[in-house]
C-alpha cells in the first residue's frame, strides 16, 4: 500500500467510525456537509479527532469541504 492509498483508507475508515456507517459509504467527492450531513461540530470534532494522530495546519481547516480534501491534506503531511 502507498501513502495516498493509506491516507485515504485512514480518512474513510475514520469518518465512516465517528457517523457509525460504512467505510464503503464514505466517497471521496461526497461534501462533509451536504453528502454525509456533517454540522460544523461534526466537522470541528472530526478534525480534532484526525489531529490527535496526524497533525493537520490550521491553516488549512477552511479549504476542507470534502472527504478528497480531506486526504490531499494529509498526504502532503510529512506526519503521516
Amino acid at each position: 500500500m502507498n501513502k495516498t492509498t493509506n491516507v485515504d483508507s485512514f480518512v474513510k475508515n475514520t469518518i465512516a467510525h465517528y457517523l457509525g456507517i460504512s467505510d464503503e459509504d464514505v466517497q471521496n467527492d461526497f461534501y462533509l456537509k451536504d453528502d454525509l450531513h456533517m454540522g460544523s461540530g461534526d466537522i470541528s470534532d472530526l478534525i480534532h479527532l484526525i489531529n490527535n494522530k496526524y497533525p493537520i495546519d490550521p491553516s488549512t481547516i477552511p479549504n476542507i469541504e470534502t472527504v478528497q480534501d480531506l486526504i490531499d491534506i494529509l498526504s502532503e503531511s510529512e506526519d503521516f
